[in-house]
């Protein structure tokens, strides 16, 4: 025998003819109860409030069926209304066309209705609407990609990502979406990668209370304790001056300043979702003002926008690159390939961040006195042709290793190279020398022949410069230029043969940290020169 039970709000008759009936208080309740019973068939009435068109019945029959312990199980719709009308009033009306449920009256058997065909007789008869907020498709995208993120990490113990789940887990159109998609669980399929590098990463998203922040920390723990942060900042009814505002003159601006990597949101505030230039958007405005801090920050933007004439314009405001946010319907991204492609983003970008302290560098030197005191004009001395000559030369280094050329540290060798040479011309000058038969090099202030028998080298004429300037010698200073001149000649001219003393100065593949002690000891002598 079937035992049959009916759901009602005291608006039916006959309930005695049922093994047992639900008074209907919420969905959720009602939800909790159903799950202690067990029961083979299930009349629900189409009204279950005051408001009999809202049609709460026919939305709970939805929830049922995207319940998996009673996802197969018989249905009737009780009602006063013929189906064409319902069809009419409500689109929810759909579910009278699917498998298994039935209205007023059961067949005198059920059909067979199962895994094998519960899409094709379910999920793809029907259509469940997201849900109306002010936020749309951006907060949808939110949610889901919380949620997704959070299962896939397995993030625990946090209010904000609890609370996410509950959400999703008992709203119809989320239930719908991950019947639909069917998005869990992904982990089996990729292994969820985690970073290499260390550094600071810090996050800057108006969802950042509702579980971004849970899940990022997650996703970095291997970058160094207390590395990743957030700002921790209500946007809520902000406007973009007020943002700016803060960004300018409060802790923003000194937590970007402390960061090598920045994960930034691309709508941060209510009317962002109104703006279609994307200009306008508040993180496009806070972008350009990381670069104006220092633009050796990486900026990642996290986007919920799935318009590419938007994506592909975000490369032109010089960002490392995008994560979009997942939205249900977008069957396009893989979680676990969209975490992974974060992982490796910041991993990127932690490797960059010796880009911060190039910036830093080049800016301090393009502000010395002896750069911004000099104005172009075409009678301007031969020295001041020099220093305009170095100060154009310098401030093609960030350009140069911030940019897609290949083989950047080598252009920026040459480029530190240049510099030293032109430093060595505005000091020295060389004289051909009829005994001898050679060039010699000169003081240009005194006449005198440099130390060193005047030897003309780039090497011996910047050693003597630096004993000019009264800049202290050291081992490392010697080697940093050895190595500078020796890779330099390497590359423009490459022996058969390197000799012997030369080879353990020659580097043939500089990296980021050779380019750094190069261009500090560029840095320290251009900082003596008056």
């Amino acid at each position: 025998m079937s035992k049959i039970i009916v759901i009602h709000n005291k608006n039916i008759v006959n309930v005695d003819i049922y093994d047992e009936n639900i008074e209907f208080k919420s969905i959720k309740e009602t939800l909790a109860i159903l799950d202690s019973k067990e029961f083979d068939v299930l009349y629900i009435k189409d009204s279950l409030t005051l408001n009999y068109l809202d049609f709460i019945g026919i939305e709970l029959a939805y929830h049922i069926r995207f319940t998996q312990k009673f996802k197969y199980i018989p249905i009737i719709i009780l009602s006063d209304l013929d189906g064409f009308t319902l069809s009419k009033l409500t689109i929810k009306a759909q579910i009278l066309y699917t498998k298994n449920t039935f209205l007023n009256k059961a067949p005198k058997s059920f059909p067979i209705f199962d895994n094998t065909n519960y899409k094709t007789e379910f999920l793809d008869k029907i259509t469940i609407e997201q849900p109306k907020d002010t936020s749309g498709t951006h907060g949808i995208a939110n949610k889901w990609s919380i949620y997704k993120w959070a299962e896939l990490l397995k993030v625990e113990k946090s209010e904000a990502i609890n609370a996410n789940r509950e959400e999703i887990e008992g709203t119809l159109y989320f239930k719908y979406s991950k019947a639909k998609y069917k998005t869990i669980d992904e982990s089996k399929e990729k292994k969820i990668e985690k970073p290499s590098q260390e550094g600071k990463v810090l996050l800057i998203d108006d969802e950042w209370d509702k579980g971004w922040s849970d899940v990022l920390e997650k996703a970095f723990d291997g970058i160094g304790k207390n590395n990743f942060q957030t700002f921790e900042y209500d946007f809520k009814d902000k406007t973009n001056f007020n943002l700016i505002v803060q960004l300018k003159y409060k802790n923003l601006r000194e937590e970007i300043g402390n960061s090598d990597v920045i994960i930034l949101d691309l709508r941060l505030i209510d009317t962002d979702h109104k703006h279609e230039k994307i200009d306008d958007y508040t993180g496009v405005k806070i972008l350009k003002e990381i670069h104006s801090i220092n633009a050796g920050i990486q900026v990642i933007m996290l986007t919920a926008t799935s318009k590419s004439i938007i994506l592909d314009k975000l490369y032109e405001y010089k960002i490392l690159g995008y994560i979009k946010k997942e939205h249900p319907n977008d069957t396009s991204i893989s979680t676990s390939e969209n975490i992974n492609k974060l992982v490796q983003l910041v991993d990127k970008g932690l490797e960059r961040k010796y880009l911060k302290k190039i910036f830093t560098t080049q800016n301090n030197l393009l502000e010395l006195s002896l750069f911004k005191e000099l104005e172009f004009s075409l009678d301007m001395s031969e020295n001041d042709k020099k220093i305009f000559e170095l100060k154009n030369t310098i401030s093609m280094i960030f350009n140069t290793l911030d940019s897609n050329i290949s083989r950047p540290f080598i252009f920026t060798m040459l480029t530190i190279f240049k510099c030293i040479e032109i430093i060595n011309d505005y000091f020295i000058y060389e004289e051909w020398n009829n005994k001898i038969r050679r060039l010699e090099a000169f003081w240009k202030h005194n006449g005198k022949r440099i130390s060193g028998d005047g030897n003309k080298s780039v090497n011996n004429k910047i050693k003597n410069i630096i004993k000019l300037l009264n800049l202290e010698s050291t081992e490392n200073i010697d080697k940093y230029l050895n190595e500078l001149t020796y890779s330099r000649n390497y590359e423009i001219h490459p022996p058969k043969e390197i000799k012997e003393y030369v080879r353990k100065y020659v580097i043939k593949h500089p990296n980021e940290n050779n380019i750094l002690n190069w261009f500090n000891i560029l840095a320290n002598i251009i900082k003596k020169i008056k």
